[in-house]
């Protein structure tokens, strides 16, 4: 990629904010020497390591890189025989902990790809981690116990010492007040003295290894001493080589996994060049580009990635589908030249593997070479006038741009006589189209506009100038050249009418109507926009209106079931309830009945429990608890001939086809056959189906019935079913006065006839049972007695 380009388009600075987010100085350094790569195949990798690195920062937050440092030369070394340092050996214990622990952070998570994977295969040595930090405590230190002849040797070590300080502090409590300067003991070489004064240098025996620069001072090793001083330098060099014998054995034990502990380096730090794009994705809520080789740009709502985000306006801007050449015009500071930049910066972070300040779905191509010619460049050195400068460049740029090139023009032609300028300009356009290069250009000549207008390719775009504020807005339109704002501006200001008058005289006439069409297509610009905002505002509002109903409905609906719910509870409580009441009512009228003579208070008795039975049937009536309708749903599947309620009409009907694939159904529903959609409709059971089934009712009206069968029949049913069945029954039964009678089961499964007996087994009403006699069912029918 041309290094002019990436000067001139500032990538360094995209590159420095990229190095920020990268944890290593490994990871830092290989984002410095930075390649942006040309070909599809390589950005796609690139943009889908981004990608999947980004969605596993939302599932584990911190992922860190610290700790990871380069150690093959130090691995390279000790393969060769050497022996590494404590600082040496540290790091590589630094870099197994951090690939331990990353493999460990993203050993949970379920997923197949790139990134998983590359954490997946990183070695693990807990072993090695473990004997490095037994023997190593600092870059300076090994600990005691790192062998046992070091341990030794560092207790000998303290004793001597020990026994050369109680030595000392003799000395010095017996001449503090005579021969010594101090009682300051101090080292030199290694061995222990003290402070003596010049005059009794010769009185002090001993061994004299300084004196003071004023030399009233003789640093003096006492001759009792020197024997444990001698002592303690041998046990000194004993600890160095017993050090480096355990250090040398360390470095061999590494120097056997080298090549795992190489592979674990480039791999985190390949990942950690990864993460910090997925990271600088993720702080500025950059999106991932749909790339292409196809020459096509389309950048939605862009911003310039080194502006501020919070104030940048954006623009969006294409090219490449429709048209090769853009031609951007508009006043000063307007936001071309940042418009180029943009475009050409977001390419070339696109094609480090970067996400981009753009919407989503905007669409990045991969070129092999961005060329830019902006700014002024005026060579002192050279001579060169703005001009000449200019077109130095863009001459290297013609010599070697073609159809896998991007090139940046800011005000091509500028610097020279307006007529020759555009003229040139108009030529360098022409030639780059007819090898179709992707070209973006700014511009102030009109010459250009009518040339956008009419050049096939070519297309002109603007950016736009609020003359009330005498400002640019910086946003960007395409496909309207821009107007040129100097009268309306010069008036503004307070120039003289007559002066710009006697301009626009001066002017051609073509070139005021020209002026002219662009000011009108630009009011109409304007307008078109105020629309398509009041109908985006006014989606948005029946946006919110359709989620403020849905949410309503879906309160409703919840609010519905509680109450349907709340309903069915209480009719089962009140159906229990009056049936134990009937029951008990039952028992003493029957109790009543068995005597032969009856007083008044039991008269008055079977008369108020008859009420009691009265009462309870009217509270258990179909018309107090609309029952039938609140065990109506049906919730199994959907099939032909099912009775449903379509739910936009609240009518129940048939389906009479269907349903298919896509769940469409036809119901009949009285002489009409309306189409609707299983999602549309409700399965409900039949009000005969639910009477004959549940008839609350006849569980209290039996008592007058003229109930005579002594034989239930419950084939077909499920087990709920005929215990239902079977209550009704026995309390008919017993209602009578009847004892004996029969149940039919049938033999089938078994499964009915197992559930019929253990439930007869458990009722307070029955007194024995029995299956049949083999002529009269056997074990397909089971015969009851009564109490």
């Amino acid at each position: 990629m041309n290094k002019r380009s990436e000067k001139i388009l500032e990538l360094n600075k995209i590159i420095d904010n990229l190095e920020s987010f990268a944890d290593s100085n490994l990871a830092k350094e290989k984002i410095r020497d930075y390649e942006i790569k040309t070909s599809l195949e390589e950005v796609s990798i690139l943009q889908e390591e981004t990608s999947t690195a980004l969605n596993l920062l939302e599932k584990i937050n911190d992922i860190r890189f610290y700790g990871v440092y380069e150690v093959s030369e130090s691995l390279s070394f000790a393969k060769k025989g050497g022996v590494l340092t404590p600082h040496s050996i540290l790091e590589i214990d630094s870099l197994l902990r951090c690939s331990r622990e990353l493999k460990n952070l993203v050993r949970g998570v379920e997923a197949d790809d790139m990134i998983v994977n590359s954490f997946n295969s990183l070695f693990t040595f807990r072993n090695i981690e473990d004997e490095i930090n037994r023997i190593i405590i600092s870059d300076d230190e090994i600990a005691d116990n790192a062998s046992r002849e070091l341990y030794k040797i560092r207790l000998d070590l303290k004793n001597k010492n020990d026994s050369i300080k109680q030595k000392i502090n003799s000395i010095i409590n017996k001449e503090k007040d005579s021969s010594l300067q101090d009682s300051l003991v101090t080292m030199r070489d290694g061995r222990y003295v003290l402070p003596v004064k010049s005059e009794y240098k010769a009185k002090f025996k001993g061994i004299i290894h300084d004196r003071s620069s004023s030399g009233s001072t003789f640093f003096i090793e006492p001759e009792v001493i020197v024997n444990l001083n001698n002592e303690i330098t041998l046990l000194k060099i004993e600890e160095t080589k017993e050090i480096n014998r355990i250090l040398k054995a360390l470095s061999s034990e590494i120097a056997a996994y080298s090549r795992e502990i190489i592979y674990n380096e480039t791999t985190l730090i390949n990942l950690d060049i990864i993460f910090a794009r997925a990271k600088m994705a993720k702080f500025y809520s950059y999106t991932k580009p749909i790339l292409n080789d196809e020459n096509i740009i389309h950048l939605k709502n862009a911003k310039h990635p080194l502006l501020d985000i919070k104030n940048v306006v954006p623009i969006t801007i294409y090219n490449g589908e429709n048209f090769t050449t853009l031609v951007i015009t508009g006043p000063n500071t307007g936001g071309k030249t940042v418009s180029l930049k943009t475009v050409g910066l977001i390419t070339m972070m696109a094609q480090l593997g970067l996400f981009i300040p753009c919407d989503e779905g905007s669409k990045v191509a991969i070129f092999e070479e961005v060329y830019a010619d902006i700014g002024d460049e005026q060579s002192i050195e050279q001579s060169l006038s703005t001009f000449s400068s200019h077109m130095t460049n863009i001459v290297k740029i013609l010599e070697k741009a073609d159809y896998k090139s991007l090139t940046l023009f800011d005000e091509l032609g500028a610097g020279t006589d307006p007529t020759e300028g555009a003229a040139l300009a108009m030529a360098i356009l022409d030639k780059l189209r007819d090898r179709r290069v992707i070209t973006f250009a700014t511009t102030h000549y009109s010459q250009l506009k009518v040339y956008g207008l009419t050049t096939k390719g070519v297309k002109n775009a603007s950016v736009e100038f609020d003359l009330n504020t005498l400002s640019p807005t910086y946003k960007l339109s395409i496909g309207v050249p821009g107007k040129s704002n100097a009268f309306e501006i010069s008036k503004r200001l307070g120039l003289d009418v007559e002066v710009i008058e006697y301009a626009r005289d001066l002017i051609s006439k073509e070139n005021i109507d020209f002026e002219n069409v662009l000011e009108e297509i630009e009011k109409n610009k304007i307008q078109t926009r105020e629309f398509k905002l009041e109908a985006e505002k006014s989606n948005r509002e029946i946006e919110t209106l359709k989620r403020r109903l849905k949410i309503e409905i879906e309160k409703q609906e919840k609010k519905e079931k509680e109450i349907i719910d709340k309903a069915k509870k209480e009719a089962n409580s009140i159906i229990k309830e009056a049936l134990e009441e009937a029951r008990e009512a039952l028992n003493e009228i029957n109790q009543i009945k068995t005597k032969d003579t009856f007083s008044k208070d039991e008269v008055r008795r079977a008369n108020e429990l008859k009420d009691r039975l009265s009462n309870k049937d009217r509270e258990t009536s179909t018309d107090n608890y609309d029952f039938l309708n609140i065990m109506a749903e049906d919730n199994s599947p959907i099939e032909l001939g099912d009775t449903v309620k379509i739910l936009s009409l609240d009518q129940e009907g048939t389906v009479v086809e269907g349903p298919d694939n896509k769940g469409s159904i036809l119901v009949e529903v009285g002489i009409l056959k309306i189409s609707s959609n299983i999602n549309a409709v409700v399965k409900t059971k039949s009000r005969e189906e639910i009477e004959s089934r549940v008839n609350i009712k006849n569980i209290i009206k039996a008592k007058k019935s003229d109930f005579s069968s002594t034989e239930l029949d419950i084939r077909g049913l499920n087990i709920e079913e005929a215990m239902i069945e079977i209550d009704k029954f026995l309390d008919n039964l017993y209602i009578q006065g009847v004892t004996d009678a029969r149940i039919i089961h049938g033999k089938g499964t078994g499964q009915l006839r197992k559930g019929v007996n253990d439930y007869l087994k458990k009722h307070k009403l029955i007194k024995s049972k029995k299956f049949a006699d083999f002529n009269a069912g056997g074990d397909g029918v089971t015969e009851i007695k009564l109490k």
